[in-house]
């Protein structure tokens, strides 16, 4: 009778890994490229190397270069992680187009900020990650491209227009 417990009870446990490995499996497979975390790395190794910048920053025709150190890239990268698209709410609402080393991510959902994302990979490593994000409603419109060249070149264009301030365009390149 003991054997017996014990066989059941390793068997059930075997059972209960195996499922709870599949489903880590499925929810790997259908979820979209992992922005924030990436990001999140990237501020992270970043911090630690500590690499030169030198940062263009432009309000529309006003414009400014520095050559500086990031002290906070969670910060500076903060744009690019917040256009993660890995919500349970919009598990259906991107199509995603494989094309050789290029993985893009399109909506098909309007209402939603991100309408675009392609990552360009190499060898299985991220090499470049472009964004597209815009909204648009009765008072204001704003459109964000965003660009990552991983070790030399993050930039953010931003074009935004309301109906009572105008139009403003802001740009922030940096090169390391």
């Amino acid at each position: 009778m003991f054997w017996f417990r014990l066989f059941s009870i390793a068997c059930l446990a075997f059972i209960l890994t195996c499922c709870s490995n599949n489903q880590k499996a499925f929810n790997a497979e259908d979820s979209y490229f992992d922005i924030k975390g990436f990001f999140d790395k990237e501020a992270r190794r970043l911090e630690s190397l500590e690499p030169p910048v030198r940062k263009l920053v432009r309000h529309n025709n006003n414009q400014e270069t520095r050559f500086n150190k990031i002290d906070n890239w969670k910060a500076e990268l903060q744009m690019f992680a917040d256009s993660d698209i890995n919500r349970p709410a919009w598990k259906n609402s991107y199509r995603v187009e494989n094309k050789g080393e290029v993985t893009v991510y399109i909506t098909t959902d309007n209402k939603l900020k991100t309408k675009r994302i392609e990552v360009i990979s190499l060898n299985n490593k991220v090499k470049s990650i472009f964004i597209l994000n815009k909204v648009e409603n009765e008072l204001y419109s704003t459109t964000e491209d965003l660009q990552y060249h991983v070790d030399s070149l993050y930039r953010i264009d931003k074009r935004q227009s309301t109906r009572l301030i105008g139009r403003d365009h802001f740009l922030i390149e940096g090169n390391f």
